[in-house]
């Protein structure tokens, strides 16, 4: 089971970057301005933050086969009608879905393996995510090769969609899968889920309010880099890069992600992750100074590609203190904690983009040290305080 889980973490991956690897096409391809295709990461937040907060009723209606079957099936479905679809407006529409469904998927593969480890299910969600970057990581590169690389080496010409085609694909195949696993089922009381869920509110009001602001400072941050890093550069520096060239940074980004959650794995057995969440924060906080103001273009390149070292294990780590939580209650602490993420996720790289369009993207990404800052005030409060 976990091992599937694993692989199947690469979807979310994709689809939680392939918006902002595609973004500058989207905007050509459409003649939209970036306040306007600010919607489209939008929509996928939003579903997202609806499949993320269906989880734990779904749990108590389905069992863990049914879930991820159903889901991978429905989200295939739904990739192949927004390729279909020439209309930018009915595309943000369909990608509701997707990150419906996207949301949905990272958030029970994380619930179902902090469910069945409990205390202990620290080690295991990092590396859960580490494959989750895996799937962010090569994305860049795939949708570099299909829609840049293969037309200088070959003379083809794939339209934009194609990059869409194979995140579709890989859905299909792991609902086919899912069918020969045997999954653990997520037990609950027998309780109404709105009376449960209110329950743990007010059991865990406190910490689910400093780990979920957490969160969505977090993951918001995450989202502005992921989808705006490549238009950054480029018109910081049009004389320096294109913004393909930009795309690459992306991948070296989730390099040091990768890099950074294999490290996190093996220093987690010798420090807490309170300590190693505050080190991650105040690199993060570092690298991004560097990448916004520096006049050197080299700087702001170094900078940013070094970011993933800081950005590596902060989600996992965040998101995981839903097993300090009674077990019962894990998969509902964890879902409020992914959806507030995915709130953050869609809001604040709406936000960027619509200060870039009045002032410039120093100004818009500048928001981002604010967020790193507030977040390691709130794990020391958090660390400090009994619950």
């Amino acid at each position: 089971m976990f091992i599937f889980l694993c692989f199947l973490m690469l979807l979310p991956g994709i689809l939680i970057i392939i918006p902002g690897a595609t973004i500058g096409i989207i905007i050509n391809y459409f003649e939209i301005s970036k306040s306007v295709a600010g919607l489209f990461p939008l929509s996928y937040f939003v579903g997202s933050i609806v499949g993320i907060l269906s989880v734990g009723k779904l749990t108590s209606l389905f069992d863990s086969k049914k879930i991820i079957s159903y889901s991978t099936f429905s989200l295939s479905l739904f990739l192949l009608f927004f390729i279909s679809s020439k209309n930018f407006y009915l595309s943000t529409f369909l990608f509701l879905f997707i990150g419906f469904f996207g949301g949905l998927l990272l958030t029970f593969a994380g619930a179902l393996i902090t469910y069945s480890k409990g205390k202990n299910s620290q080690l295991y969600v990092n590396v859960l995510f580490f494959f989750f970057s895996i799937g962010v990581l090569t994305t860049p590169l795939v949708v570099n090769f299909l829609l840049e690389d293969i037309r200088k080496l070959y003379g083809w010409y794939f339209p934009w969609q194609i990059a869409y085609f194979y995140p579709a694909l890989l859905s299909l195949f792991c609902g086919l899968i899912s069918n020969f696993i045997e999954f653990t089922n997520i037990e609950k009381e027998k309780k109404n889920f709105i009376s449960l869920f209110l329950l743990v509110l007010k059991k865990y009001a406190f910490f689910i309010l400093l780990i979920s602001v957490s969160v969505f400072l977090y993951v918001g941050s995450e989202s502005v880099v992921n989808i705006w890093v490549s238009k950054f550069m480029s018109e910081i520096y049009p004389d320096k890069i294109t913004y393909f060239q930009a795309n690459k940074i992306l991948t070296y980004i989730w390099i040091g992600i990768v890099f950074g959650r294999f490290i996190s794995i093996i220093i987690l057995k010798k420090i807490e992750s309170f300590t190693l969440l505050v080190i991650l924060n105040l690199l993060t906080f570092s690298f991004l100074g560097l990448a916004i103001f520096s006049k050197s273009y080299s700087i702001s390149y170094l900078s940013f590609c070094l970011l993933g070292i800081g950005f590596s294990s902060v989600f996992p780590l965040l998101i995981s203190y839903a097993g300090k939580t009674k077990k019962e209650y894990s998969d509902i602490v964890f879902s409020i904690f992914v959806g507030s993420g995915q709130i953050g996720g869609a809001l604040l790289p709406y936000l960027v983009g619509v200060i870039s369009e009045f002032y410039n993207f120093r100004v818009a990404f500048s928001i981002l040290l604010i967020c790193h800052f507030l977040i390691v005030i709130l794990l020391i409060i958090n660390n400090f305080t009994k619950h």
